[in-house]
């Protein structure tokens, strides 16, 4: 199959069967966006909780989807495919959150999803084409209006955390997360400063929540046993007795894990949609595996200059980077993510053949 690094690193000119797989994964996406499963965007995967819970509607999501995701696309996904010549999730599945969650009815999403693929597929050469012929390089430009907005995601759990819990432990939040933008800085100048500190300020988030809800039912099960107490001694006998005898001791009051209450039901809902997560997956390892798609910022770059192995290696370590942040929301939302843990863009990266992608991905 002919790849973007083949022409020089700037050619958008896809192979029919590279074609099909964008058109048919960008379908698949904005089905499962529209069925409030999995979304691409971070940002966006915590509000799908309402949504999906009757409390949100369809165009309010589809609002705030819309919002958190224009910047990325048109500021990364879009520049930063016409100068490497290579896709990116920004490019292909933001927007297909969005159309997936704008569609009124279930068969129309695919058809939006796919369309947005023929676009891409279609339509970028010639914007391709036409952005390198200008005297003015602007594509470089516009790739810096992302920063700041992947910055501002690092400040989301900042703001839960302050709005729920109080200026205190927002501040702590704050000044934890601003120590792991510096250290992730040192440390791992390849990662998103901001990822490591997003994920351990959602933890921080999803641990207030649980320790708030221990709390609750601590006093909850308190308040049971005091107005349980009178009747234990006023003299009931028999199996009133020992009802009551029951309730004294707290036997009638059984414990119940805070962490079980809070996932099972978003655990429950992901594995009953398990062969369409499967699907998805063997989609994306097997793009990933035709050499026209990156799954990072760096990544695309490595790609288009043939380096797999360093493209690979660099998405691997982003692995860990987002492995809390996506476990913690799609448990805490019920929906999950497109790439889900991203672990099949390395895999893709590095697989001989595009069959053996559709099993692993599958897998994965």
């Amino acid at each position: 199959m002919a790849t973007a690094a083949d022409g020089g690193g700037h050619s958008l000119d896809f192979s029919l069967a590279q074609q099909l797989t964008v058109i048919v994964l960008c379908a698949l996406t904005a089905f499962i966006s529209h069925m409030a499963l999995a979304v691409f965007n971070d940002g966006v995967r915590p509000f799908l909780l309402d949504f999906i819970q009757g409390r949100g509607t369809r165009s309010a999501t589809t609002a705030v989807s819309f919002g958190l995701s224009a910047g990325f696309i048109f500021g990364l996904g879009a520049p930063m495919a016409l100068s490497t010549g290579v896709l990116n999730p920004w490019l292909l599945f933001l927007p297909t959150d969005v159309l997936g969650l704008l569609s009124p009815k279930k068969w129309l999403a695919p058809l939006l999803g796919g369309a947005w693929g023929a676009v891409v597929v279609f339509g970028l050469d010639g914007a391709n084409g036409l952005a390198h012929d200008l005297p003015v390089d602007f594509l470089t430009a516009m790739q810096e209006m992302s920063t700041p907005i992947l910055f501002l995601f690092t400040l989301f759990p900042v703001l839960a955390i302050t709005r729920q819990f109080g200026k205190v432990r927002g501040a702590v939040a704050g000044v934890v997360e601003l120590a792991l933008v510096l250290l992730t800085m040192k440390l791992w100048p390849d990662m998103f400063a901001g990822a490591l500190a997003m994920a351990v300020g959602v933890l921080m988030l999803i641990g207030f929540a649980v320790v708030k809800d221990v709390r609750q039912r601590r006093l909850d099960r308190a308040g049971l046993l005091r107005s349980a107490a009178p009747g234990a001694g006023g003299g009931g006998t028999g199996a009133e007795g020992s009802a009551a005898d029951a309730g004294g001791t707290g036997a009638s009051v059984p414990a119940e894990d805070p962490m079980n209450s809070l996932f099972s039901a978003s655990a429950a809902r992901l594995r009953r949609y398990l062969p369409l997560f499967m699907v998805l997956g063997a989609g994306v390892c097997l793009l990933a595996q035709m050499h026209v798609f990156g799954g990072g910022e760096a990544t695309s770059f490595l790609i288009a200059k043939g380096d797999y192995a360093g493209a690979a290696q660099v998405d691997f370590y982003r692995v860990f980077g987002f492995v809390p942040l996506i476990a913690t929301t799609a448990l805490a939302s019920g929906a999950y993510g497109i790439a889900g843990f991203t672990l099949v863009y390395p895999i893709g990266y590095l697989l001989p053949n595009p069959w053996l992608a559709v099993v692993v991905g599958a897998l994965v």
